[in-house]
């Protein structure tokens, strides 16, 4: 079995922190059995002593349930040694499980599955999609489509996670920065996600995970070099976003999603003007941007204009007014962005002209701008700042705590 095999702790767990005497209390139920319960020791030294008489476990040991694709069609599951049911007779130990779709059922290897769910293990990695992954395999039929969510530790999820949001190669203060960020952000998701089949998408929607393949033991190292740190507020894990560039100055989260968390306030970010993704430019079609304003509803018509209407504290776009021979219309410039393509129009710091059949947008920074600013970060490291100052600037009043499992 490689190193990291899958662990799952039953349904109710306890956290508590090693330098608070605040109680957490927090409650979250999302099919897997009884509430999980957040809870706070109350000394360091009652850890081997408390009235449950239960030695503290490794944050490591959390299970997580990711998601790595979802299907109408087929995926493929394969290992070195073969894969095994777990409690499921239906389904035959096998090299390979194809697992399919069809007509509202689930089938594996050609055989219909009656139940709404397989799980599988194997004593080797298994792959999926041209990836190899630690743990074990989840296959849901959700009645519409087939999820397979790999099942897999906490720690060996940042393995996965690190090197798929950041150059391994980043300053080492940083990697660890990006460690305790991820580590919160998955811990936060796991206890309060609201998607009952799984706590955390493998995607930007979440962040993005690429399992075994893409480890590099420089950010193995930054994740147990941190083992356990995560960042917390009121003695609650915060959610501890992250983008890759600013363009100079972080987001609030009201100005982003227009709820108000006090830890994620708008700073400074001078050490991102020299990252990869501060500046860039974007010739966008004037049918695309029709296209993608028709996917919102919107019937502008040709696009003649687009105009900037206001601006956010942190000098974002909030709203521009788009003039075509549908009318003028006035719409949200983090709408336009994402139905354009987030990776095209790359952040709401920007400002818009036209060029010949295309609106000219010149921007800064890439991402929603709220939270740690990764090349932001990588800066500061590299001028001598240690992991813990780069999220204490970034995430303001939010704690850096170690935590473990009851």
């Amino acid at each position: 079995m490689p190193a990291c095999a899958i662990v799952f702790l039953p349904a109710a767990v306890s956290l508590f922190f090693f330098s608070s005497c605040v109680s957490m209390k927090e409650r979250y139920t999302k099919g897997m059995g009884p509430p999980v319960i957040v809870s706070q020791e109350r000394k360091k030294t009652d850890e081997t002593h408390r009235e449950d008489k239960k030695p503290a476990r490794s944050l490591n040991d959390l299970g997580l349930r990711v998601l790595v694709t979802k299907t109408t069609g087929k995926v493929v599951l394969k290992s070195s040694k073969q894969i095994k049911p777990v409690n499921n007779a239906e389904v035959a130990p096998a090299g390979t499980m194809e697992i399919s779709f069809s007509a509202g059922s689930m089938f594996v290897n050609g055989s219909r599955v009656h139940a709404g769910s397989v799980e599988f293990e194997a004593g080797d990695f298994m792959e999926t999609g041209g990836r190899k992954y630690r743990g074990g395999f989840l296959a849901v039929n959700t009645g519409s489509v087939v999820l397979l969510i790999n099942k897999v530790p906490l720690r060996c999820y940042l393995y996965g996670v690190l090197p798929s949001e950041v150059p391994p190669g980043w300053h080492r203060e940083f990697l660890k920065a990006q460690a305790v960020a991820a580590r919160t952000f998955a811990l936060y998701n796991r206890l309060k996600g609201k998607t009952p089949e799984y706590d955390l998408d493998s995607t930007v929607m979440s962040q993005v995970y690429k399992g075994y393949t893409i480890e590099d033991p420089r950010t193995n190292e930054a994740v147990d070099a941190t083992e356990g740190e995560i960042l917390t507020y009121k003695n609650e894990p915060i959610q501890a976003f992250f983008h890759a560039n600013s363009g100079g100055r972080t987001a609030t989260s009201e100005e982003v999603w227009g709820g108000k968390l006090d830890y994620l306030k708008s700073v400074p970010d001078e050490h991102g003007s020299s990252g990869r993704h501060y500046r860039w430019f974007a010739e966008v079609k004037r049918t695309v941007i029709k296209e993608a304003m028709e996917k919102a509803g919107i019937r502008p018509g040709e696009i003649y204009d687009i105009n900037v209407i206001d601006k956010t504290g942190s000098n974002r776009v909030n709203t521009l007014r788009v003039y075509g021979s549908g009318g003028s219309f006035t719409v949200r410039a983090k709408d336009l962005r994402m139905n354009v393509g987030p990776d095209i129009i790359r952040s709401t710091n920007f400002t818009a002209s036209q060029k010949g059949d295309s609106i000219l947008f010149e921007g800064y920074g890439w991402g929603h701008g709220v939270g740690l600013s990764q090349d932001g970060g990588n800066g500061m490291a590299q001028r001598g700042m240690d992991y813990k100052s780069i999220l204490r600037h970034f995430y303001r009043g939010a704690e850096i705590k170690k935590a473990r499992l009851q």
